[in-house]
């Protein structure tokens, strides 16, 4: 890497990552334990013009260097530094901005006041240098990079002491202000809030019972076994989105053909009943891959062209309801191909879901999602020009997905096998993190397939690797977030027309003894909430009851209330 020494912010003309670590962790261990000053009460940084010791030049919080906290240092291992690249991090866009702090100025004594008074940056550490880095897309975070004495670097030579720098919350809200006054916003639709998943299947019938009417009425499943008290228990609670998954094989089905009219029915009586109670709806076609998704419906032309008309009668009747108080979300985690060379084919088909709508329901909010299962990645990929300003975009993030699916008995050949992970990984809950580590390598040794052993337990240590620090697991979270908000800047897309429409922690799986700490579970959900209405993004926690369970868990027993009191607690919402 190269700075110019005349020069307080320039761009790298090389990646500022080394270019080993993707195998191997930094160089140099040696952490600086120095505290950063403390700027709570500034909204600006402050930074010493480099031909004038006297005078500070300003960033202010539009970009993204903000308000700092304080914390100590920490090492960034390789697979987080991986994580920057994969965000977009780095690259040679001028997107990263640099901020060399002056070495020649002498350091302010108030600098590391144990007591935290807040003074200018206008400092540096004595004869370090430390270079100050942020992206736009990770605006809830600051790293500052101490480097060697020489400010002309070739990549091999670098050592990584990366100090965290938070960015206080009221800068995250200064920043979201800026960009809800410069991007188009909802005028009168739809808008996501505070929202909950209910359960798709409660008993989940064989296709066989599908046209019996005690087995399937009404429908969705869930309205044979939730009350009137319960619901409006989760309103009083602070949840006013419900997001209402309909599977939609049934309808698609010929075991199903002689009730279709009445299903059909009774799943618009049960969107009624939801908005009839306050609460605004997201219908959700809520497709279950399964290897060939529900009767070939991407390998087969006829049965997706049946979907189509599925997805157009729905929409019609969904089109005499309010605006603001429904949205049709047409399918759920398309399961295409995570690589650019699916896009193409997976933006023919949301858009083809989308014309079926519009056909129908003109006026009607349509929920967009990318494919990928709807990962942000998937969303990022796809291109929004065709869609017009009702139409929301949606992702799930299940992040990180070895600790949120421990476990779970379906969800491939890793999760079964893993246990005892509590949330977060660190400080207090560090030892826990490590004994749930080794049990779960015993696990393997013992339950896994005897080829597979090997394998599943190295993909799990690496895993794990990527979790076990407060920079690792922060970064692990926040990436889906920081890709999909920088892919609706991209595009001039107001926060509010983004929902994070699947997030949640297991709470225990189907016929295991193990379940999650609820103090733990709560944690994940209050973090994930945070960084969604951070972005501005509505949400929707997974899910009702069931291995996830927030209301109830099985049997209809309820579930520990600490995940609802998180949302009890939470501030008013001011999105």
């Amino acid at each position: 890497m190269h700075l110019r020494r005349d020069q307080n912010r320039v761009s790298p003309n090389d990646s500022l990552f080394h270019r080993n670590t993707r195998s191997r962790q930094s160089g140099d261990r040696g952490l600086d334990r120095q505290h950063v000053v403390d700027l709570r009460r500034s909204p600006e940084i402050d930074f010493h013009a480099a031909n004038d010791p006297h005078q500070c030049f300003v960033l202010g919080p539009r970009q993204q260097f903000g308000v700092v906290d304080v914390v100590q240092s920490q090492e960034v291992r390789a697979a987080a530094l991986q994580k920057f690249q994969i965000a977009g991090m780095v690259d040679h866009t001028g997107e990263i901005g640099i901020g060399v702090v002056d070495p020649r100025r002498q350091m302010v004594n108030a600098a590391l006041d144990p007591t935290g008074q807040s003074v200018p940056l206008c400092v540096q550490w004595r004869r370090r240098r430390f270079i100050m880095m942020c992206h736009r897309a990770f605006p809830s975070t600051l790293l500052a990079a101490e480097f060697s004495r020489s400010l002309k670097l070739e990549p091999s030579q670098m050592a990584f002491h990366f100090t965290r720098l938070k960015v206080v919350w009221h800068i995250g809200l200064i920043v979201a202000l800026l960009l809800s006054m410069a991007l188009p916003s909802l005028a009168g639709g739809f808008r996501p809030g505070r929202g909950l998943n209910m359960d798709i299947w409660v008993l989940w019938p064989a296709e066989e019972k599908w046209g019996d009417p005690s087995t399937m009425l009404p429908f969705p499943e869930w309205r044979q076994h939730v009350t009137d008290d319960q619901l409006a228990m989760v309103r009083d609670a602070g949840i006013d989105t419900i997001r209402m998954p309909v599977d939609p094989r049934p309808f698609l089905s010929p075991r199903a053909s002689d009730l279709q009219e009445q299903l059909r029915a009774s799943v618009i009586a049960s969107a009624k009943k939801l908005t009839g109670m306050g609460f605004r709806v997201v219908f959700d076609l809520h497709l279950i891959p399964d290897g060939q998704t529900p009767h070939g419906l991407f390998t087969d032309e006829q049965r997706w062209a049946d979907y189509l008309a599925l997805v157009g009668d729905f929409a019609g009747r969904l089109a005499r309801f309010e605006t603001n108080a429904i949205a049709f979300e047409p399918i759920n985690e398309p399961p295409t191909e995570c690589d650019l060379a699916a896009a193409p084919d997976w933006q023919r088909r949301m858009e083809a879901l989308y014309g079926a709508i519009r056909a129908k329901a003109p006026d009607l909010t349509v929920i967009a999602t990318g494919g990928c299962m709807s990962h942000a990645d998937g969303l990022a990929a796809l291109d929004p020009t065709p869609f017009d300003d009702d139409t929301l975009f949606t992702f799930h993030s299940y992040a990180p997905f070895l600790l949120t699916h421990q476990g779970a008995g379906w969800a491939g050949d890793v999760a079964p096998h893993v246990t005892g992970l509590p949330f977060p990984t660190y400080d207090e809950n560090e030892e826990r993190a490590r004994n749930g580590l080794a049990e779960t390598l015993r696990r393997v040794r013992t339950d896994a397939p005897f080829l597979r052993r090997a394998g599943i337990a190295a993909y799990i240590e690496e895993e794990f690797a990527k979790i076990d620090t407060r920079d690792e697991l922060v970064l692990d979270m926040v990436t889906p977030f920081a890709t999909v908000s920088r892919w609706a800047e991209q595009h001039s897309i107001a926060a509010d027309r983004i929902f994070l429409g699947e997030f949640g922690m297991i709470r225990q799986e189907y016929d295991r003894p193990d379940s999650t700490d609820p103090a733990n579970r709560a944690a994940y959900y209050s973090r994930t909430i945070e960084l969604a209405e951070r972005y501005g993004f509505g949400w929707a926690m997974w899910g009702w009851g069931g291995a996830f369970g927030i209301v109830t868990a099985f049997g209809d027993e309820p579930a520990e209330p600490n995940v609802l009191n998180t949302v009890r607690n939470l501030p008013p919402d001011e999105r």
